[in-house]
């Protein structure tokens, strides 16, 4: 199922205009899709391996998408989930902190910065 929703991002991207915000839509969609596919092949106890390089590749499409507009709050929020499974949590925060600076008490933001102030 994810495998599908990858490869019509996937598409969708190389058939979109350079810098359009569909392609944003679609890159934080896809990222979107490969940490899903990444949890489910965790989840199922599959080769770590194969999880993180799903992780990192979901990583990759954030950073793309904030490349081109580094105001995208949800693509900070999300890259610091991804980077939370590659326990690389400092890094997480910062993009934690600067999705609340865009969206003050964002929920999922304001806990899981929490969580990381908390030491949990």
């Amino acid at each position: 199922m994810f495998e599908q929703a990858v490869t019509a991002y996937r598409e969708a991207i190389a058939r979109s205009p350079s810098g359009a915000k569909t392609t944003v839509t679609f890159r934080i969609n896809l990222a979107n899709a490969l940490g899903a596919w990444g949890n489910q092949v965790e989840t199922r106890s599959g080769p770590l391996g194969e999880a993180q390089s799903l992780y990192e590749a979901a990583a990759l499409e954030y950073r793309t998408v904030l490349a081109i507009d580094d105001r995208t709050a949800v693509a900070h929020r999300n890259l610091a989930l991804m980077l939370m499974q590659l326990g690389r949590t400092a890094e997480a925060a910062d993009h934690l902190r600067t999705t609340l600076r865009l969206i003050p008490d964002e929920p999922v933001a304001t806990e899981i910065l929490k969580e990381i102030q908390n030491g949990e």
